[in-house]
């Protein structure tokens, strides 16, 4: 028995040694979680860097998780990180959905949103992106609401759907001048700047581009004044202003800096160059984009120019193979809009809304009803209860007539008796007030009495024996420095008597209720005596701070009083 149970030990030891390393070696991440969220508005970047530190599976179930998987959806979409899974985001939006807090839902349904939108799930995303203005508009995150607008009203751009998304872009900019968000406002501009272009709107469409690259210049944020540029050189292509196109084409290419992939800045400069006849470089420019897999809308119109080109010089077998190219291209582009569908949405969402409403208005009209029902019972009960309780009062006011009068037959008895009763207690007053007056007369006596005592026992002290040898000792001292008389047991215990008959056995009483020494005893006497406190020290023996210490020890320690509140010499006189 015993050896088949031997080996459980040892590996009972090493689980528990397993178990301990695991927990050791747990590093704490809510700090971590912390500093990422500073970090993210400021700098995204770095908090990324922070986040993709972190082993997902060491974190805890419930909060840890969601706000994990929260930041690390917002690092990755403002550091433009196309998002295509809503697999983790989604961990955020049930947990904070479980605990209702606002704040957060708000911002989870704005990060799936986000991502619904780098899918191309368009109607996905507007249907998350309402979900998330419901939460931001009960918190007033008008932050959290510019940039869920600011979405929306690309998305509609996207489709095609000017008029919704130019409306969105002026609640955009509202929102920005509120938060003072110069970036947030030169981007909702230069937008609203696109969509008066596609509108051939090009004096307005010009203002704002213009307006919105003055902001981006003086905020000197290269991204937005490098697509603004670009949306300029576009612009004055189409007012036929071919030399500020071909400007502000190389303004954008220079800002963008990356001529690997700048498939855009390839398409400006191309463009720009074939207005203004310089077919060369335009062809440079435009054969880099060949290879932009994937960019529908720039082959579309990159293969145009190129047909134009190849047509201007008289290659027309060229000019067919790029404008089929063209053609393929533009019905790609066709086949990602889902003007249908995001309109369908919308009227989907509208639809729920108003069910909400209509079902909180009935809900509320139900309420009220019942209100109103309950109040109408509660009227009616209260009217047969106040019906009852007349009746009731009715029979009871005879009842309370009769014993009225008998009260009044009883109390007249009593006044009766009263008067005799008064009668007889002014007369014993009277008696009172002459035995008063002979007590006061007694008490004055008494007191004169107790006054002869107290000035025949302070007349006897005085010229008592002990009274003229602590006189001596004193006078020695103060004159000689020196003596040679001493206080001896009999001197203190005459003292202590003269003291007693003096203060009523105030030695006696001190010693019963604080239990003071024979030393204490004796500073006490010598404390109601007319003798400075400078000249006890003659009588004890000891130096003037030794009586001061012992005086406070007797009052604070044995007797409990704070020597603020009083001294040694007033408590016993009045002890």
């Amino acid at each position: 028995m015993l050896r088949t149970g031997t080996p459980l030990l040892p590996l009972c030891l090493l689980l528990l040694a397993g178990l301990l390393l695991g927990c050791g070696n747990r590093r704490p991440l809510t700090p971590m979680l912390n500093r990422a969220e500073a970090l993210m508005e400021d700098h995204p970047d770095s908090a990324y860097a922070l986040l993709r530190t972190i082993d997902s599976t060491s974190l805890a179930p419930g909060e840890e998780q969601a706000r994990y998987a929260l930041l690390y959806t917002q690092a990755r979409d403002k550091n433009y990180i196309v998002q295509t899974d809503d697999s983790l985001i989604q961990v955020a939006v049930r947990y904070y959905d479980s605990i209702g807090r606002t704040d957060r839902q708000a911002l989870a349904y704005y990060l799936w949103g986000g991502v619904c939108r780098d899918e191309r799930n368009y109607a996905d995303a507007l249907i998350k992106y309402n979900q998330a203005v419901r939460y931001a508009d009960k918190i007033d995150h008008h932050y959290l609401l510019s940039r869920i607008y600011n979405n929306i009203a690309g998305i509609y751009h996207s489709q095609n759907l000017n008029s919704y998304s130019d409306s969105l872009y002026r609640s955009v900019e509202h929102y920005a001048k509120l938060l003072n968000d110069t970036l947030l406002w030169t981007e909702a501009t230069s937008r609203r700047g696109r969509i008066r272009m596609e509108a051939n709107d090009y004096p307005g469409a010009e203002q704002l581009l213009l307006q919105a690259l003055d902001m981006a210049q003086s905020y000197q944020h290269v991204r937005l004044e490098s697509s603004i540029s670009a949306h300029l050189s576009t612009l004055y292509g189409w007012m036929h202003q071919h030399t500020k196109s071909l400007y502000y084409a190389k303004k954008h290419y220079h800002l963008r800096g990356d001529t690997l992939r700048n498939y855009r800045g390839n398409l400006l400069l191309g463009n720009a160059y074939y207005l203004t006849g310089q077919y060369d470089s335009a062809l440079i420019y435009l054969s880099r984009n060949k290879q932009a897999k994937g960019h529908y809308g720039i082959l579309s119109d990159t293969y145009k120019r190129l047909a134009d080109i190849a047509q201007q010089r008289g290659e027309m077998e060229k000019a067919l193979t790029y404008a089929k190219l063209k053609s393929n291209y533009a019905d790609s582009v066709n086949s990602v809009i889902q003007t249908v569908d995001i309109l369908t949405t919308e009227n989907q969402l509208l639809e729920k809304q108003k069910d909400q409403d209509w079902s909180k208005f009935l809900f509320c009209a139900k309420i009220l009803l019942f209100s109103v029902l309950f109040l109408l019972l509660l009227c009616l009960i209260s009217i047969l209860w106040m019906r009852k309780r007349n009746k009731q009062s009715e029979s009871r006011k005879d009842l309370e007539i009769l014993h009225w009068k008998e009260s009044v037959r009883q109390q007249e008895e009593k006044l009766r008796n009263h008067e005799d009763e008064t009668a007889q207690l002014l007369q014993k007053m009277e008696s009172m007030k002459k035995n008063m007056q002979d007590c006061v007369a007694t008490d004055g006596e008494l007191h004169r009495l107790k006054q002869q005592k107290d000035a025949f026992a302070k007349e006897m002290y005085e010229h008592s024996i002990v009274y003229s040898k602590m006189e001596k000792i004193i006078s020695d001292n103060l004159n000689f420095e020196k003596t040679d008389i001493q206080m001896d047991e009999d001197d203190w215990n005459q003292l202590i008597v003269q003291t007693d008959n003096r203060w009523s056995n105030i030695t006696i009483r001190l010693q019963e209720q604080f239990h003071l020494s024979k030393v204490e005893i004796r500073l006490c006497c010598l404390y109601l005596t007319d003798i400075p406190k400078s000249h006890l020290q003659y009588l004890l023996g000891c130096s003037r701070d030794s009586i001061y210490r012992k005086g406070y020890t007797i009052l604070e320690q044995k007797i409990g009083i704070s020597r603020k509140k009083t001294s040694l010499k007033e408590f016993l006189q009045t002890f």
